[in-house]
């Protein structure tokens, strides 16, 4: 499985997350520690430990080359928005997540970037199904989900899993070419 790198989507990019990536997530982290600790307890990387956040893209870039999964930085004109990518992947369905930093939020970005993702999911990966698990308590990546298309299925704990048929992604508005992918 190859992916292409960067992804264009209308005024956003989408490109392999990288471990010279640290600092600008940094950043974001920071900015949305709260945020992010009230969604994923269970992480544990911290603003300041950038040698751990390092080892973490270190490793989302080895699944990238090795074409198992696919953690892309969505950015505008170079600055860091959020991270988006489908993982999981089997050979007709992924799972997809994302986060938006909170500062970015309200801007379309990160529904411009899921539906070139999943879109280029579909039409170049094969891929006929993408589920998302989210936390029942946050509204706006529930809200997300269902804008997207995806329908409310089974709850796990305090998750809630959503599920999209990509045979469908025209029905919510993705027509070719709704990306642009760049190979070099």
């Amino acid at each position: 499985m190859r992916f292409p790198c960067p992804i264009k989507v209308r005024n956003i990019i989408l490109r392999p997350v990288e471990p010279n990536d640290t600092t600008a997530l940094l950043i974001a982290l920071k900015e949305d520690a709260c945020i992010l600790q009230r969604w994923m307890p269970q992480q544990h990387i911290t603003p300041s430990d950038a040698p751990a956040l390092r080892r973490f893209l270190q490793r989302l870039y080895a699944y990238y080359l090795k074409g198992k999964e696919f953690h892309c930085v969505v950015e505008k004109r170079q600055e860091f928005i959020g991270m988006c990518s489908l993982h999981d992947i089997t050979q007709s369905t992924a799972e997809v997540s994302y986060w938006c930093r909170n500062s970015k939020q309200g801007n379309g970005y990160m529904t411009r970037a899921l539906k070139g993702l999943l879109y280029y999911g579909h039409r170049e990966l094969g891929l006929t199904k993408a589920i998302i698990s989210t936390a029942a308590h946050n509204a706006k990546s529930c809200t997300l989900a269902e804008r997207l298309g995806f329908k409310p299925g089974p709850s796990k704990g305090d998750h809630h899993t959503f599920s999209l048929n990509l045979n469908a992604l025209e029905a919510v508005g993705v027509k070719w070419p709704y990306y642009q992918p760049s190979l070099f």
